[in-house]
């Protein structure tokens, strides 16, 4: 049995400590303990660590001083938790060092050459016996990652360990874990690829996960430029915690700017939330967290108390579909907006641009291929946001991103007029199928050219320098960048839907029907779809519609003397 005294110490003159970061486990299933001689339960979990590390840390004193967060604040208590929250961060930041346990299955053999291989790595030896295959599939490690207090927690402590699991007990250090990962880019023989890749997955974390907890630690530890709040917030929104409130709390000291939010457990998440939301739009004097929002095509996050315009924070929704930054749909407007004497209702200035008059299926390009033609290049450009994959910058017409992409593109749309079967794979495309489709002379009644035509700007860029297109004696192009294309495509496309509305073509969120409008609002770089409900508006969600990303909403509505009107968002 664990047993254990509470300590009282001053952060200011403490005396060394270990800060334990951990994964709580199911609050349900606890073992008993002793804290001052009181009986006291605690999670099977941390009671591993607590053995561990009291097994592990051969000190000459016959204790060991240890910041476990479920022990040394009560959790019952509200008002304690508030002040207790607001001083985590300097708690792990005093800490001698933070321990990382990751958990308490029985070691297997995989689990050591886990070790081993991160060990070996960091010194840049690499054993090309070791089956990756096995070692990443082991899931041991990835609830820990999946903890959003973690982030905190790691980030700033002065010495970070990670602690393997029950019978191990072996440390291997953060730095020693950094450069394990930073070898997957200075690997470049094929024989060792599969390995290099599969470093970052050893404990079941990402690379670009994992890039995020080495960035902070140098942004922190440098004093460096610290990420926003809302930035943070939608990088974060993978991670889980068991509080809603935590979504905030738990990256405070990790921010440039927390917005001066204070730890309170007594508010409610809508209240936090909504606070949260005003004080962006104040401060950066744009709409852009509305892209955040939106109910997406479920009624229970407004039926929970929430509302429309607010980011709902407790709902996982990936990280942001739509990257704002990367857009202008609104011009060079500011936002006019306010509260209508009520703090869960914003209402903005902008234009109603157009009503959806149709919603397509998930899939047309797959379930009906021909509605595509005569509008190959809207559809092409929705598909892909209009962003490249590789740099994450808009598409230029003119660059060899876009000529690849739409390769690909008319490689697909070639084999999905082709064939009926819908259940296609990407391993069934071959070059066949474009060489036949390229070397038809019609498909419903248009040429092969006028259907290139869009792309080529024909007959001009067939003579462009460096470019080669897809066409009957040069294939080779759209079958090359058909799986870009097509994964690039699926990935943007997931959980949208595609809309006419009026000559033009978009993507919308889940939910979206005829007669809903999309509307630009002066301050917001994406389009908004709304719909009417009363004397007010709720608000879908964000939308792309190519010929709308950057301005010319704004400029029509000025130019045929449409004026602004408010809209009541709630």
């Amino acid at each position: 049995m664990v047993q254990c005294k509470l300590r009282t110490v001053s952060l200011d003159h403490c005396p060394p400590f270990v800060a334990l970061s951990y994964l709580w486990g199911n609050p349900e299933d606890t073992n008993a303990a002793k804290v001052n001689g009181v009986d006291f339960r605690i999670t099977k979990n941390l009671e591993a660590a607590l053995q561990q590390l009291r097994l592990d840390m051969h000190m000459e004193k016959n204790y060991i001083l240890i910041f476990a967060d479920a022990i040394c604040i009560n959790q019952k208590d509200k008002q304690e938790r508030k002040y207790q929250v607001g001083l985590m961060g300097k708690i792990y930041n005093k800490a001698e060092e933070v321990v990382a346990w990751l958990g308490d299955s029985p070691p297997t053999d995989v689990d050591f050459k886990a070790v081993y291989l991160i060990e070996s790595w960091a010194d840049k030896e690499f054993d090309e016996e070791l089956d990756i295959e096995e070692i990443t599939s082991r899931g041991t490690y990835k609830s820990f990652w999946s903890r959003l207090w973690i982030l905190q927690e790691i980030v700033l402590a002065r010495k970070a360990t990670f602690f393997f699991n029950y019978g191990l007990r072996r440390r291997i250090s953060f730095e020693a874990f950094e450069k394990a990962v930073s070898r997957w880019n200075e690997v470049r023989d094929p024989e060792l690829t599969e390995q290099t890749r599969a470093v970052p997955f050893i404990f079941n974390v990402p690379l670009e996960k994992f890039g995020l907890f080495t960035t902070l630690r140098e942004s922190y530890h440098k004093q460096a430029k610290r990420p926003d709040i809302l930035s943070l917030l939608r990088r974060c929104q993978h991670m889980q915690c068991i509080d809603h409130l935590d979504r905030f709390y738990a990256i405070l000291d990790v921010v440039d700017d927390n917005h001066k939010i204070i730890p309170d457990y007594e508010k409610r998440p809508v209240d936090v939330f909504t606070d949260f939301a005003r004080d962006v739009i104040t401060i950066d004097q744009k709409l852009d967290i509305l892209a955040d929002a939106g109910i997406r095509g479920s009624e229970s996050s407004v039926q929970d108390g929430m509302f429309s315009w607010v980011p709902d924070w407790k709902a996982h929704q990936g990280e942001a579909i739509f990257q704002v930054h990367l857009y202008q749909a609104c011009g060079n407007t500011r936002p006019q907006s306010g509260s209508a004497g009520n703090k869960y209702h914003l209402l903005a200035t902008g234009v109603r641009v157009m009503k959806i008059i149709e919603v397509e299926p998930a899939r047309p390009m797959s379930e009906d291929p021909r509605k595509l033609i005569g509008a190959e290049f809207a559809y092409f450009r929705a598909m892909v946001l209009d962003i490249d994959c590789v740099t994450n910058k808009r598409l230029n017409s003119n660059g060899k991103p876009f000529f690849d992409l739409a390769a690909g593109f008319l490689f697909f749309l070639g084999l999905m007029l082709l064939t009926d079967d819908k259940d296609i794979t990407l391993e069934d495309l071959t070059i066949e199928f474009f060489v036949k489709w390229a070397a038809q002379n019609t498909i419903d009644n248009l040429f092969t050219q006028e259907i290139l035509e869009p792309f080529l700007g024909w007959p001009d860029t067939q003579t462009r320098p460096g470019i080669s297109w897809p066409v009957e004696d040069n294939p080779d192009r759209g079958h090359k960048y058909a799986k870009l294309f097509y994964t690039d495509m699926k990935s943007k496309t997931k959980d949208l839907r595609f809309f006419k509305a009026g000559d033009y073509i978009g993507l919308g969120p889940q939910g979206i029907a005829p007669g809903d409008s999309v509307c630009v609002l002066w301050g917001c770089n994406v389009p908004l779809v709304l719909r009417a409900v009363g004397d007010a508006y709720i608000l879908l969600g964000p939308c792309f519609v190519y010929g709308l990303m950057d301005g010319e909403g704004a400029r029509m509505a000025k130019e045929a003397n449409v004026k602004p009107e408010s809209f009541l968002l709630r």
